[in-house]
């Protein structure tokens, strides 16, 4: 059985899965903030015609998704 469940208290348990329920919420939101800003980066490179910014940004944005 699982030392977490003998040990914690019903609230507890609760207020840890509310905790990481809230974590996930604001991990993805940070992601999708992240990618926005660099989508919008994205097109300043190409509007600039910066290839290099442009293939640095785009390696990021891959990396997040």
């Amino acid at each position: 059985m699982d030392k977490d469940l003998l040990h914690n208290s019903p609230k507890q348990s609760s207020e840890t899965e509310f905790s990481r329920m809230a974590e996930m919420f604001l991990n993805e939101s940070i992601r999708r903030f992240r990618l926005e800003k660099l989508r919008k980066e994205i097109d300043n490179a190409l509007l600039k015609r910066d290839k290099y910014e442009f293939i640095r940004l785009t390696d990021e944005l891959n990396k997040l998704r």
